[in-house]
């Protein structure tokens, strides 16, 4: 954790300073924090714990489903800006298009298993109720 921070503190003190970059350093900052820290602590769960991981399991598939949440975000925002010419409403739109897709994306592509879901607390109501609607 400390070694994220200091890249944290790093990298958005370097970005901010960038004149076209500017206050966009901020949020790159905090994905590079987290990005060091994802990597250090699978690095040390491999090496240490002799943990078998999988990566496509664990880092493909979740990031597939964020690709194209964030894409159905932007086409929805789009759209509802084109048909409601509001923005703000738009914004909440497209936010609630683009978290529906992550949830069926996470479950279809097999990101969340039904293992999953069964170690989480109320992990067994969430699994009757995606099996009631065909998510698993």
């Amino acid at each position: 954790m400390i070694a994220g921070a200091c890249v944290k503190l790093l990298s958005t003190y370097v970005l901010v300073g960038i004149p076209d970059i500017n206050i966009m350093g901020t949020p790159i900052g905090t994905l590079l924090c987290y990005l060091t820290v994802t990597v250090l602590n699978t690095y040390f769960l491999i090496k240490y714990v002799k943990v078998k991981l999988d990566f496509k399991g664990m880092f493909l598939r979740p990031l597939a489903a964020g690709i194209v949440c964030a894409a159905s975000a932007f086409v929805a925002y789009n759209g509802f800006v084109l048909l409601l010419g509001s923005e703000k409403l738009s914004t909440v739109l497209g936010i609630m298009v683009a978290a529906l897709v992550y949830v069926v994306l996470i479950f279809k592509l097999k990101a969340i298993t039904e293992e999953d879901l069964e170690i989480i607390p109320k992990g067994g109501k969430i699994l009757k109720i995606m099996k009631k609607i065909k998510l698993i």
